[in-house]
């Protein structure tokens, strides 16, 4: 009876059968089955793999010096990897977004024959806004351009330069990749709308701080993401943004912190949850008004420790 009863429960666990050999094939067959129907895992398993080369092999065909390849290195990813696990899909979005990179830090550079008025008004009439300059036919077709290639102008006070438009790009994303690729791509998308460096007046201290909240939570949740570096960079425009003002906004007027920026410190220091930079911006800001600004050595000390953090 119990020689039964183990029997049972082996056809139940295992699918047991006399042919050992057929039992064999019949579980590694299942096993590959499992496999490539685990859509929430990062397992690559061969079919996937080639389709990964294929990408590999199509984007690398292309000529990183005209913008139009960055539309086609987007529809070879759609064609090529749309029907793939969630791994390989987000393996693809990394090697995409290293093409796009090298391709812009190509093309970049042609766009520092735009004024910084003239560069403002293309941006604007990028996103259907009022210009003060006219725009001519040509400036129309090369904001159409820049729209079917994903791009978008931006520029500090030195240059100007092409990045990438999060906006549509986000929007060819939604059904694809992992959830930390879904979040990414949502902030990307929402920072492109704010454009801290290209409208300032449009972004205020507090979206800054509101910035460095969500990368410090998105890090948190996913502390092994490829594009960390990235993250870290844009961490340390933000926080140095929020430490010493930017093109519009002003730390301090008449000694005494401005109000945009008392309340990004204070938004900081209530949420984030690094508990040594709360510290330090605290301290900064009760530095700040008890010496009324006059000390910013002792200011710019404090800065410096919390420019470390991040």
């Amino acid at each position: 009876m119990k020689k039964m009863i183990i029997i049972s429960i082996c056809l139940l666990l295992f699918g047991c059968e006399k042919n050992t050999t057929a039992n064999t094939k019949t579980d590694l067959g299942n096993k590959k089955i499992n496999i490539e129907n685990k859509i929430e895992n990062k397992v690559i398993d061969i079919k996937t793999s080639e389709e990964l080369n294929l990408f590999k092999t199509h984007i690398a065909s292309l000529n990183k010096d005209e913008r139009v390849s960055l539309s086609k290195a987007v529809d070879f990813y759609l064609n090529d990897l749309k029907s793939c696990n969630i791994g390989i899909q987000d393996e693809g979005y990394f090697l995409l977004m290293d093409f796009i990179q090298e391709m812009l830090e190509r093309s970049s550079a042609v766009l520092n024959t735009f004024g910084e008025e003239k560069a403002r008004d293309l941006l604007n009439a990028y996103f259907d806004l009022k210009t003060k300059g006219k725009i001519t036919k040509e400036d129309k077709d090369f904001i159409t351009d820049l729209k079917n290639n994903y791009l978008i102008m931006e520029f500090d006070e030195e240059m100007t330069f092409l990045a990438i438009d999060y906006i549509a790009l986000n929007e060819k994303f939604t059904s694809l990749g992992s959830p930390e690729i879904k979040e990414y791509l949502e902030q990307k998308a929402k920072q492109t709308k704010e454009i801290l460096f290209t409208n300032p007046e449009k972004i205020t201290p507090l979206q800054i701080s509101e910035r460095l909240l969500f990368w410090d939570s998105f890090m948190k949740k996913y502390p092994k993401f490829k594009l960390a570096d990235e993250i870290k960079i844009m961490n340390n425009v933000h926080i140095n943004s929020l430490m010493y003002g930017y093109s519009g906004y002003h730390t301090n007027e008449k000694e005494k912190i401005t109000e945009p920026f008392k309340i990004a410190y204070e938004n900081i220091i209530n949420k984030h949850t690094n508990k040594e930079i709360t510290k330090l911006i605290k301290n900064y800001l009760d530095t700040a008004v008890k010496l009324g600004y006059k000390d910013t050595s002792k200011l710019d000390e404090i800065s410096e420790k919390i420019l470390k953090l991040f």
